[in-house]
């Protein structure tokens, strides 16, 4: 059931990509459509036939190619009709976020210690982007909150993990709700402050 709810959501995504571009008598849009044919079923022949990873393992690199695809195909939809190569969007920064998050929790990479922490500053990026506020004193004091997070975690992750002090799984669930609130916080202190600037231009 989970695997095919995985399946199911690559063609949902693309049909929402598809949609907000308009692009759906292009035929090469249609021919992105194959990829996670193309993708998946060799990676399912793979899984049967090596049983060294567990059914949680090859999900997670379901999802880790899922969001490869879909921030590939939101790039190119926004080539194809604009000749240039978009900045990252808040949806799609998402749905990689949580690809990476499923990713991780089922397999144990000794390196997610040095991932984890670029989340902080990417999201810092994406948001500061989106809204446009590179002027204000609080963008910058979140962009240093962003950089500390990049010497912390590691420190903390690794720490954290020595000795099997906590469960593996646990520990990331415990970093991206770090940065989940990072990135809730930082978008509220914009939303409030831009709803003062425009408090401010009415009066």
């Amino acid at each position: 059931m989970c695997f095919f709810v995985t399946v199911m959501m690559y063609f949902i995504w693309w049909g929402i990509t598809t949609s907000s571009y308009g692009i759906w008598r292009d035929k090469k849009a249609l021919l992105w459509l194959s990829v996670p044919v193309i993708v998946i079923l060799p990676f399912l022949y793979i899984y049967k036939i090596i049983n060294t990873f567990t059914f949680y393992n090859f999900l997670g690199f379901i999802w880790l190619v899922f969001a490869l695809f879909i921030y590939s195909y939101y790039i190119w939809c926004s080539y194809r009709l604009n000749v240039k190569i978009p900045l990252m969007r808040l949806s799609t920064l998402s749905l990689v976020t949580v690809a990476v998050f499923i990713f991780m929790q089922y397999n144990s990479l000794g390196f997610a210690h040095i991932i984890i922490p670029w989340l902080f500053p990417l999201w810092w990026l994406a948001l500061t982007v989106s809204y446009k506020t590179w002027y204000r004193i609080s963008t910058w004091i979140w962009a240093c909150i962003a950089l500390s997070m990049i010497l912390l975690v590691p420190f903390t992750f690794m720490f954290m993990t020595l000795n099997s002090l906590y469960p593996y799984p646990t520990v990331i669930s415990i970093f991206f709700a770090a940065l989940f609130a990072y990135a809730a916080s930082y978008y509220m202190i914009i939303k409030w402050g831009t709803v003062r600037e425009e408090a401010k231009r009415t009066s």
